[in-house]
């Protein structure tokens, strides 16, 4: 009898363990973690809050990289800015240095074209 009972306390403890688990991933709006889930009344907690680690960090990644691309959208940069967020741990200071000097040599250029179009224009031409 010992035994039932110990084995209907663990599966009731999995039961509301899991549920509880579940309300505050998405009470917590970690909707899209997935793949994490209390099993057992031994499970290794360390390993359950290093995958949601896992997740949460790329999920920045992917709403970072996001807002990025729109900024640079936004800023009309989009065409002359391949830089990508990558990771939680990237360098922003050198992302936006790889900005700056894409965004500068793209300026530069257009520069130049607009002015070799107005001395071409110009009545001071060597034409």
């Amino acid at each position: 009898m010992n035994a039932d009972a110990k084995t209907q306390a663990e599966a009731d403890w999995v039961t509301r363990a899991s549920a509880g688990f579940t309300t505050h991933l998405s009470t917590n709006a970690y909707t899209y973690a997935t793949g994490i889930d209390v099993t057992g009344v031994n499970d290794d907690i360390a390993a359950l809050n290093a995958n949601l680690e896992t997740q949460v960090k790329a999920e920045w990644v992917r709403n970072a990289q996001r807002d990025f691309h729109a900024w640079l959208v936004t800023k009309a940069y989009n065409d002359d800015v391949a830089a990508v967020i990558t990771s939680t741990s990237q360098s922003i200071a050198q992302l936006n240095k790889a900005v700056e000097a894409k965004v500068a040599s793209a300026h530069i250029g257009d520069a130049d074209g607009e002015f070799q179009v107005c001395i071409s224009k110009s009545p001071h031409s060597a034409d």
